[in-house]
C-alpha cells in the first residue's frame, strides 16, 4: 500500500478518518481544498507550458470547471492572484539550484511505501550545499506539522550526497513564512516515527475496519466524515485495553499503600481520565448540534460567559495620576504580555524569580524537572565518592537496552531486530515505557536461528529491563 505523507499525519490524528479516506475512498467536497489544488495546478502549468501558457485568468477558469460542486466563476480572481504569488518562489534557485516544481518522491517502508509531493524542490548544483523545499499554504490556519520534516527525509533518502535540507512553509494569504533546517541527525527521530506509523497502519489493516479506531476531539466539528463516524453518532464502543487486575480496597491511610499498589492505582486513574476525556469530547460535539443536556441539577453544554472588562491602560494611568496614586502599585505585567514584549525587547534584569509552591498534578515526565533531579543525584554520588562512601551506579532502562542491543549485534541478529532495539532505546531515553517500547523490545527477539544458551541470556536481560522499568 502506498501511504502519502498527509495520510500518515491523518492516521496519527484519527485512524478512523484515515480508513474513510484511504481504504473506503470517501471524498468530502471541500471548496478550500479544491481552491488549493487549482492554485497549485495553475502555477505548475505556468512553469511547464512556457510560451503556451494561456494566462492566469484563463488557466484559473479551466481549473474551476474541474470542481463544479465547490468552485465557480467568483473564485477565478482569487486563484489567479495566489498562483502569481506561487510562481515568485520558482525564481529563488538562481545559478546554484535547479528548481523542480510539484515533484513526487516515494520510498519503501516495510511492506508498504511512503510518498509525498512537494510544491517546489531546489536541488543544489554544487556538492556540499543543502537542498531546499518550499511548501506553499493557501489556508489561514498557521498550524505546523511534521510534513516538512518528512519531505526532508524523503529527499535525503532519494538523492545521494544530500545531508542537509532547508525547508519553508510559505503562507501566501498571510504573507508570512516559517523556516526549518534539518540535518541527517535531526531526521533520525522522523525515520523512527515513520516506521512506527507504518507498522501501526499495517497492524490495523490486519484487523480490518475495527483496527482503525476513532479519536474523538475538537477536530471532529470540522471533519467531513463526522456524520458517518460512529464516535459522533453515539454508536462507538472504544476497544477495551488490557484490563488492569482488580485492585484491593483503597487503604484509608496512605502509609498503608505499597509502591506496587500505588502504581496500579495510578495506572487505573490515567485509564479512567482517558475515558472521561473521550466521553467529554463526544458530548461537546453532540451538545453543539442538539443543545445542552440536563442531568439532575447539572447542565452540560456551551453557555454564555460573563463579559470581561478590557481596560485602557493609558487611561487608567491618567486616572491614577489625577488622584495622586502611584499606578505601579496597581498595574502589573502579566506573563502572557511579558512573553509578547520579550519578542521585541530584552527584559533581562527587569524581573525577579518568585518560586511557586508545588501542587499535585499529573504531567509528562520530561516536564517535571527529571533532568535536574538526576543531576542532583549525580552530584550527591560524587560527594559521597570523595568521602569514600560512593554508592555504585544503578543501571537505567536505557543503559540496559543499550547493552541488550550490543549483545544482539554480537550474536549477529538481523538488521530488523537491531532497528527494533533502536526504537526501544529512543523510547527509554525519553522515559516512555509504553506499548511502543515493549512491542519494539519483544519484536527484537522474534527471529529464527537463535541458539538455546543465547535465548536464555536474552530472557535474563529482558527480565532485568522489566524489573528496572517497573521500579522506576
Amino acid at each position: 500500500m502506498n501511504v502519502r505523507v498527509t495520510s500518515l499525519l491523518t492516521f496519527e490524528d484519527c485512524p478512523r478518518r484515515f480508513f474513510a479516506e484511504n481504504i473506503l475512498g470517501l471524498k468530502v467536497p471541500s471548496a478550500a481544498a479544491d481552491i488549493g489544488t487549482a492554485i497549485h495546478t495553475v502555477a505548475e502549468r505556468w512553469y511547464k507550458e512556457g510560451k503556451n501558457f494561456p494566462g492566469f485568468k484563463k488557466a484559473a477558469e479551466d481549473e474551476i470547471k474541474k470542481f463544479p460542486d465547490t468552485l465557480n466563476i467568483e473564485n477565478v480572481i482569487e486563484i489567479a492572484g495566489l498562483a502569481k504569488k506561487f510562481i515568485s518562489v520558482y525564481g529563488e534557485g538562481g545559478f546554484d539550484y535547479q528548481v523542480i516544481p510539484e515533484i513526487r518522491l516515494q520510498i519503501p517502508v516495510g511492506r508498504h511505501t511512503v510518498s509525498g509531493q512537494m510544491d517546489a524542490l531546489f536541488m543544489p548544483l554544487f556538492p556540499g550545499m543543502p537542498a531546499k523545499i518550499v511548501d506553499l499554504k493557501t489556508g489561514r490556519n498557521r498550524a505546523v506539522t511534521k510534513q516538512l520534516a518528512i519531505y526532508a527525509f524523503l529527499v535525503v533518502k532519494s538523492f545521494g550526497g544530500i545531508h542537509d535540507v532547508l525547508t519553508r512553509y510559505e503562507w501566501v494569504r498571510l504573507n508570512e513564512k516559517d523556516e526549518y533546517h534539518y540535518s541527517e541527525k535531526h531526521l533520525i527521530e522522523i525515520e523512527l516515527w515513520i516506521n512506527q506509523q507504518v507498522k501501526q497502519i499495517d497492524k490495523a489493516l490486519r484487523k480490518g475496519e475495527e483496527g482503525f479506531t476513532c479519536n474523538p476531539g475538537h477536530v471532529c466539528a470540522y471533519c467531513g466524515y463526522a456524520q458517518q463516524c460512529p464516535a459522533t453518532s453515539g454508536d462507538y464502543n472504544p476497544p477495551v485495553e488490557d484490563s488492569i487486575e482488580d485492585l484491593a480496597e483503597l487503604p484509608t491511610s496512605p502509609e498503608l499503600l505499597t509502591s506496587e499498589m500505588a502504581e496500579k492505582y495510578a495506572s487505573r486513574l490515567l485509564a479512567l481520565q482517558g475515558k472521561v476525556k473521550q466521553i467529554e469530547n463526544v458530548l461537546k460535539i453532540w451538545t453543539e448540534k442538539h443543545g445542552p443536556l440536563v442531568i439532575g441539577d447539572q447542565a452540560m453544554g456551551k453557555f454564555e460567559k460573563a463579559s470581561q472588562r478590557q481596560f485602557d491602560v493609558k487611561k487608567v494611568i491618567e486616572r491614577c495620576q489625577e488622584r495622586g496614586l502611584n499606578p505601579l502599585e496597581y498595574i502589573t505585567l502579566s506573563s502572557t504580555a511579558a512573553k509578547k514584549l520579550e519578542r521585541k525587547i530584552d527584559l533581562e534584569g527587569c524581573y525577579t524569580e518568585k518560586p511557586s509552591p508545588p501542587t499535585w498534578s499529573i504531567k509528562k515526565v520530561e516536564t517535571v524537572g527529571l533532568e535536574s533531579t538526576v543531576n542532583t543525584v549525580k552530584e550527591t554520588v560524587e560527594i559521597l565518592a570523595e568521602d569514600e562512601k560512593a554508592v555504585p551506579e544503578q543501571p537505567t532502562v536505557s543503559s540496559l537496552v543499550k547493552d541488550f542491543g550490543v549483545f544482539l549485534k554480537g550474536v549477529e541478529a538481523p538488521q530488523e531486530a537491531l532497528e527494533n532495539v533502536r526504537v526501544a532505546y529512543r523510547c527509554s531515553e525519553s522515559g516512555k515505557y509504553d506499548e511502543t517500547f515493549w512491542d519494539a523490545l519483544m519484536s527484537a527477539v522474534a527471529w529464527q536461528g537463535l541458539q538455546n544458551e543465547k535465548a536464555q541470556e536474552i530472557a535474563y536481560m529482558i527480565q532485568q529491563i522489566e524489573n528496572v522499568a517497573q521500579a522506576g
